[in-house]
């Protein structure tokens, strides 16, 4: 029930029982239908003074039960549109973007309306209209690539508020958008927009297309063509460091299933505006999580310490890896080593929070030997046996 879960006073049971009983040459035209009545309803709901909604919500709510009863009665039902706005007028104004891109602003719960209603199963999402610079619900009437054309032209219409009606909902493989795999949309009649593109010398349709103006409501996401962006920016940026600064990673392997771990230890030199920055950062590898942080900061005039500090973590972090392994330590103790390690590097610069014990915890005092910090002598060796040894088997063993 998620397609229209989010709407008030619709008969669900109603929708549901529609929904079952279509066949499959009219289950479009009647999701289409249920659509329709999902955003009459959502429409009087956030306008109760416009009573016109909830008449139309009334009408296509006859329209199902009528559809319903034929059904289950045999009766032989004719599918004609009951789509949505015949007569009624929709308004919205017109917007310019910098770009050229000109378009007709319109409310926000037509899209919210018609997503709430469909069906989603087929991977639909909101169309991307919504973010913080986003435009939301609109008609998109002169391109960005004729507004190129038409630089300096002033569009006198911009403010203007014009009037439309919704058609009938389409889906498609959009042409020219390749990050979509399918778009669904109502169409939108609106001889206004027609007469102002060719008042400028424009084709009566956007682009010249001789498609109908619509409005976007949902979307499929084409994952090959998004993927492919990501890998490409990735291509472009590759793995080397920007060029202010020096990145090193040191991975330490996991050695054995238990007791050890894995871990990326990441140092950095950053040179900013203000400052030099030497970064310690260490992830738990399976986990993803900062185990430990450490910053120091130098002045513009110390570069030479900041470059030394930063040789001296990737050259303690290598021993202390080649130690955690050669002794096959348990990595229990990995944050200790760390922040023994840390306290005595360049404490002048070194940057301190502003909680007392986290401060503390980071000048903890431990020895050497890891040993004696976790079970004093009596740390055992790491021993695996066969399973064999520890479980018995009913009849003959077999090697």
């Amino acid at each position: 029930m998620s397609w229209y879960k989010q709407s008030q006073n619709v008969d669900t049971s109603l929708i549901m029982e529609a929904r079952s009983l279509a066949g499959s040459g009219d289950i479009h035209h009647i999701l289409n239908v249920i659509s329709c009545y999902q955003m009459q309803m959502d429409l009087y709901n956030s306008r109760p003074t416009e009573p016109k909604w909830k008449q139309k919500a009334n009408e296509t709510e006859r329209w199902l039960r009528k559809y319903v009863y034929d059904k289950k009665n045999k009766l032989n039902t004719k599918l004609k549109p009951v789509f949505a706005s015949k007569g009624v007028k929709f308004v919205g104004t017109i917007k310019r973007q910098d770009d050229g891109f000109s378009y007709v602003k319109v409310d926000d719960e037509i899209i919210n309306g018609l997503f709430a209603a469909m069906d989603k199963s087929d991977g639909a999402v909101k169309a991307p209209y919504f973010d913080k610079d986003g435009i939301g619900a609109h008609i998109s009437f002169i391109s960005s690539e004729e507004g190129e054309k038409m630089k300096g032209v002033k569009i006198k219409e911009l403010g203007d508020v014009v009037h439309f009606e919704l058609g009938e909902i389409v889906s498609l493989n959009p042409e020219g958008w390749d990050e979509m795999d399918k778009v669904w949309f109502v169409q939108v009649k609106c001889p206004e927009l027609s007469k102002i593109r060719k008042s400028y010398g424009l084709p009566a349709t956007y682009n010249g297309s001789g498609h109908k103006f619509h409005i976007t409501f949902a979307v499929k996401k084409n994952k090959k063509a998004f993927y492919a962006g990501v890998l490409k920016i990735a291509g472009d940026y590759g793995n080397s460091a920007p060029s202010n600064q020096q990145i090193e990673n040191i991975l330490m392997g996991d050695v054995q299933r238990y007791v050890m771990d894995s871990y990326n230890i990441t140092i950095s030199l950053s040179d900013t505006p203000s400052k030099y920055s030497v970064s310690l950062v260490i992830n738990h590898t399976f986990l993803g999580s900062i185990g430990y942080d450490e910053y120091w900061i130098y002045d513009k005039s110390e570069k030479e310490k900041a470059l030394q500090n930063f040789k001296k973590i990737k050259k303690e972090m290598a021993i202390m890896i080649n130690e955690f392994i050669s002794e096959e330590c348990p990595t229990s103790m990995f944050w200790s080593y760390v922040k023994s390690l840390c306290k005595d590097l360049d404490r002048e610069h070194q940057v301190t929070s502003y909680i007392p014990n986290v401060n503390y915890s980071k000048r903890y005092e431990m020895s050497p030997d890891w040993s004696s910090n976790l079970y004093g002598s009596r740390y055992p060796k790491y021993h695996e046996e066969n399973y064999k040894s520890t479980v018995k088997f009913k009849g003959r063993q077999t090697d």
